[in-house]
């Protein structure tokens, strides 16, 4: 009987070092990994955002935004993947970020197309704004300490407008009214008597050559000075060409 107990003794002796437990014969089974559930999968799916394409001609094209660039955006509806030039949109109106077209009649937030196109827009717009406050002041002839107030609020808006927009004609457009309202500005405020600029001096001088305006004569015909009324209206001109000009860009 010794034997017998000698070998239960190796037999448990090796069971422990081995982590072999007493009457484990043979590996457990391999636990199968438990299929992902729907929840799981549709989480990692990249969401989709319904969007409403509206046409200058036809009908509008609903499905789901895949991505946008200056010329073209792409939307994908129930027969494929549909590329729509951005000539022949008028806007996106997004819906919503469930997965699923609305069927409401409630439209969602509008983002232009220009917008989407070109992020410095809003900017651009911005500035826009200001200066056509400018404008309004400008043709009911707003006195001239509220016109110098808007003239000061305007600068840093279209300063930053400037400091974003790529250089081209809106760009231009934008600096060249704004400069123009400022030197109606400081004609207004070195206007002298009888509403006489002199041109013998600044900002008379300058003003007269950069914006071509005939000078007014003395009592010996001799030319001297400019007129207010002709300098401002001169100038104010030049700044609307410039805002409408703006406008027209901003629409495209």
């Amino acid at each position: 009987m010794n034997w017998i107990r000698s070998v239960t003794i190796i037999f448990f002796t090796v069971s422990i070092l081995f982590g072999i437990s007493p009457g484990q014969g043979r590996s457990r089974p391999k636990t199968k990994p438990r299929p992902s559930s729907p929840a799981a999968s549709a989480s990692s799916a990249p969401t989709k955002i319904p969007v409403t394409v509206n046409l200058k001609d036809g009908e509008p094209v609903k499905g789901f935004f895949l991505r946008a660039d200056a010329e073209t955006v792409q939307v994908e509806v129930r027969s494929g993947r549909l590329s729509i030039k951005m000539s022949e949109v008028t806007s996106l109106v997004f819906s919503g970020e469930d997965g699923a077209q609305s069927d409401t009649n409630e439209e969602g937030p509008k983002t232009s197309v220009s917008t989407l196109a070109d992020p410095t827009l809003p900017a651009a717009r911005k500035a826009y704004a200001s200066l056509r406050k400018l404008a309004d002041a400008a043709r009911i002839r707003l006195p001239y300490s509220q016109y110098g107030t808007l003239v000061i609020e305007a600068r840093p808006v279209v300063e930053e407008a400037l400091a974003v927009l790529p250089y081209g004609s809106l760009r231009s457009d934008l600096a060249r009214a704004m400069e123009a309202y400022t030197d109606a500005g400081l004609a207004w405020g070195a206007v002298q008597a009888n509403d006489i600029l002199p041109i013998a001096t600044e900002p008379g001088a300058t003003l007269m050559e950069k914006y071509r305006i005939k000078p007014g004569v003395n009592a010996v015909a001799q030319a001297d000075h400019l007129r207010l009324d002709t300098t401002l209206k001169t100038i104010w001109a030049v700044a609307g060409a410039a805002l409408n000009n703006a406008a027209y860009l901003l629409e495209q």
